[in-house]
């Protein structure tokens, strides 16, 4: 994780993960979007919110779970503009390695992913096998291989 200014964050790409950072306090984990260079802003994307399609909707289901215990849905999709203009606020940066790790901490199990190369090499490795088809071990090889490329591509 880095800390950058925000001259350096409206360079980062869209996907970037990021929470913004005041000294000592982070905020909750967003997902950058586009940024518009020339307003010194940029959209981005929370986690989760309630889904509900206006500020009514939304105090209704808020008070509904609080108070009566109602399951209320999330929606995922939540993407929003900055606006704040806040031309010195910090974000906290996520490298790629650590939002596998938070995910995998999510989830409950590893969510690996393989490099174009590593690709590549179960590709060949299960192409090879498969040349040995008629040889029953080497069949199976060649399913667990092509079955891992699935998984983890």
């Amino acid at each position: 994780m880095r800390i950058i200014g925000l001259k350096e964050f409206l360079a980062m790409p869209a996907g970037t993960v990021f929470a913004k950072y005041k000294p000592q306090v982070f905020d909750g984990l967003c997902i950058k979007g586009e940024s518009i260079i020339e307003a010194s802003d940029f959209f981005y994307q929370t986690l989760w919110e309630v889904e509900a399609s206006n500020s009514k909707e939304l105090y209704e289901k808020i008070d509904a779970a609080e108070n009566r215990g109602v399951d209320v849905p999330i929606d995922v999709q939540c993407g929003q503009r900055d606006g704040l203009f806040q031309y010195d606020q910090l974000f906290a940066v996520f490298s790629a390695g650590e939002v596998r790790r938070i995910a995998e901490s999510l989830v409950g199990e590893p969510t690996t992913t393989l490099t174009d190369a590593e690709q590549w090499a179960l590709r060949e490795a299960a192409g090879a096998y498969n040349d040995n088809d008629d040889d029953e071990e080497c069949a199976k090889i060649a399913a667990t291989l092509s079955g891992l490329l699935r998984r983890l591509g």
